[in-house]
């Protein structure tokens, strides 16, 4: 049977098999919006070409055919719908006279063997060591049958009858891949194949890429039927033009075909990156708004990207990482290979545990995949970056007061190096730069003591913030001796209570340590602020009720408006014996009480000391009823600024990004 008389354009798919090794020392591959790049031929061969181009005849059989192919899905349309040649007017493809050079090395003749005899077809290399091509090629869904031996024979010319040339040598299938859609559907958008070869012929050749991006021109390049010689000696021809239209199965354009180009890549020129393979053509008639028709090819969707890539054994592109992580699930494989997919272990006994990442793999099955260390460099497996979750530093920047003794400070989240405990330590401040979260949940402070100097991380369930609540209150001191304080480290004396008992001070805002002592925020009555003191060391300031009738008693007292004494209301000098009413009595720290005086007409006349009074009887009469209230409104004194207090006006902490030394910090 002659070539040309038994012919069609087809594409197929493919089923799965072994996977290769693992990917510990993988290289880095470039990985762009699933895009494989091309391969380079190697230098080294790149020379020795120039060097001494050689060339053998491989001999043909010479009842070589095409094969006759209808895909399941067209099947029930008339079969003269089918155009095996599809020319569109005068004929555009133009004859490669040079196929040695690249991307014509890369386009392989292929030579399928069945049980009734020889069929040739066109593939590209990709990845080395694989020819992509058309399902059909290698499977025929009318026989259910695979070829018996697949020939590539790379960048093909035509010396001799029935003979090929090649620059490169020949190489045969050690494994044939179609998808199982092809196998058991025959439908047209699966017909796609993977051929592996047993020589990695690519790294003469050098190799295609592969993407799911489509961009105009396209360009086709095989070994079309009607090319081949009246003695059957194939001659490549390749054409550009814009493709015509797309779906997510196909692409489809007005480039000329002819059977034989089965399996063709339709790439681009720019970056040589395959986006579909050459499949079928359709007549005119069959396209009533379409005049002219069109020939269509396979299309490189996500689905056909990510097989191909996992076939041709793509090793998944990587980036360098320099983190930790945590586990944050217990239901993940940790994988020996993610090629093969062969089980290291799983994550059902390390919720939380860390890891260090050193390299990242974009998969083509779209996820990211980690691989993981431990704390001594071993190699651990890789895992879905979606088990995972980053050991990062979140900016805290407080001071925190340890709760609870016995908790130990950690060097690193491996939880190896112990820093300390807090045993004995119950109460004291640090200051918490960031924290960390692990995959468990579990929160972690990272510790600076007060001269700067990291302490270690600490389980957040043993410290508390040490936060200013809102108070508000005159205090005034009752014990001699106690300390303020500028900080809560206890490292920067701001004063001392000798001398200063009964003094009065603005508490603002109080703070309650780990251990349970309180301390008031103190400021003077010009608002300037005097420390931090030991709350048992003060006491409110509070109006007792009182309500009596009061006669001055003595001249020469001051009759105050705070107890700052800082504002004088007048004195007594000149008012013996002129009463008032004392509705409150306020005692100091030292013992001293005052009046809060009214005068006849209930208007506030200041604080006496109770010494220049005395009692002439009490206001309260059958019918009255005394202030429930226990703290006097003094109109003169607002010192509630509604803002919460920074815990060291003198001390500033610098906030930011800490940098983890990844094993001891």
């Amino acid at each position: 049977m002659s070539i040309l008389k038994k012919m069609s354009v087809c594409l197929g798919i493919f089923y799965f098999g072994i996977y290769s090794s693992s990917l510990v020392n993988a290289e880095e591959v470039s990985h762009n919006d699933n895009t494989i790049e091309n391969l380079e031929i190697d230098e080294e061969f790149i020379q020795s070409l120039e060097g001494e181009i050689y060339s053998n005849t491989e001999s043909l059989p010479n009842n070589g055919e095409l094969i006759v192919e209808l895909p399941e899905d067209i099947k029930n349309l008339d079969k003269n719908v089918i155009e095996p040649y599809t020319i569109f007017g005068p004929d555009d493809r133009s004859y490669v006279s040079n196929t040695s050079i690249f991307p014509y090395s890369a386009v392989c003749q292929l030579v399928m063997e069945y049980s009734n005899g020889t069929y040739v077809g066109t593939g590209n290399i990709i990845n080395n060591n694989y020819v992509l091509t058309a399902g059909h090629n290698l499977y025929s869904t009318e026989r259910r049958e695979w070829a018996k031996s697949v020939t590539v024979i790379p960048g093909a010319y035509p010396v001799g009858p029935y003979s090929v040339g090649t620059y490169f040598g020949k190489t045969t299938a050690k494994k044939m891949t179609v998808p199982s859609g092809w196998i058991n559907n025959g439908q047209t958008k699966d017909d796609i194949g993977v051929v592996e070869l047993r020589d990695a012929i690519g790294k003469k050749t050098g190799s295609f890429g592969l993407t799911t991006k489509i961009t105009n021109p396209i360009t086709l390049t095989g070994f079309h039927g009607d090319w081949y010689t009246a003695t059957g000696q194939p001659r490549m021809a390749t054409e550009t033009k814009n493709y015509e239209s797309l779906t997510n199965d196909s692409i489809r354009y007005k480039l000329d075909n002819w059977g034989g180009s089965s399996g063709s890549g339709i790439y681009s020129n720019k970056n040589y990156q395959i986006f579909g393979v050459n499949a079928y053509g359709l007549k005119a008639d069959y396209q009533p708004n379409n005049s002219t028709g069109y020939n269509f090819a396979t299309r490189i969707n996500q689905s056909w990207f990510n097989f191909v890539a996992t076939e041709a054994k793509f090793t998944p592109p990587s980036r360098k990482e320099n983190k930790l992580v945590s586990i944050k699930s217990s239901g993940y494989t940790i994988w020996k290979s993610i090629i093969n997919w062969n089980k290291q272990t799983d994550t059902s006994d390390k919720l939380g545990r860390v890891y260090k990442v050193k390299y990242a793999y974009s998969h083509f099955n779209g996820e990211t995949y980690y691989s993981l260390y431990d704390q001594n460099d071993n190699w651990q497996g890789y895992i879905n970056a979606s088990g995972t979750k980053e050991v990062a530093s979140q900016a805290l920047n407080k001071s925190v007061t340890l709760t609870k003794e016995g908790v130990t400070f950690w060097g690193n989240f491996f939880f190896s190096g112990k820093k300390g405990d807090t045993t004995g330590k119950l109460g004291k401040v640090y200051n918490a730069k960031l924290t960390y979260t692990l995959g468990n949940g579990v929160k972690y402070y990272s510790l600076y003591n007060s001269d700067g100097s990291w302490a270690g991380y600490l389980n957040s369930s043993a410290a508390k913030e040490v936060k200013a609540e809102s108070f508000n209150k005159d205090v005034t001191v009752t014990k001699e001796g106690f300390t303020t304080w500028g900080n809560f480290y206890f490292s920067n004396k701001k004063g001392n209570t000798k001398g200063a008992l009964g003094k009065v001070y603005k508490a603002k805002y109080t703070y309650t340590l780990g251990n349970g002592v309180k301390y008031y925020s103190l400021y003077n009555f010009d608002g300037s602020w005097a420390g931090y003191l030991n709350a048992n060391a003060a006491k409110e300031l509070k109006a007792e009720a009182y309500n009596k009738e009061i006669t001055i008693a003595k001249e020469g007292y001051t009759i105050w408006s705070n107890f700052y004494f800082s504002s004088k209301k007048g004195n007594t000098t000149g008012k013996l014996k002129t009463k008032y009413n004392a509705k409150y009595v306020y005692t100091l720290g030292n013992g001293v009480k005052y009046y809060s005086l009214y005068n006849t007409s209930n208007v506030w006349s200041g604080y006496l000391n109770t010494g220049a009074g005395t009692n002439v009887r009490s206001l309260m009469n059958a019918g009255q009823t005394i202030e429930t209230t226990t703290s006097e409104s003094i109109p003169e004194q607002d010192f509630s600024d509604g803002v919460e207090e920074n815990l060291d006006p003198e001390t500033t902490f610098s906030s930011g990004t800490e940098n983890i030394d990844l094993v001891n910090d």
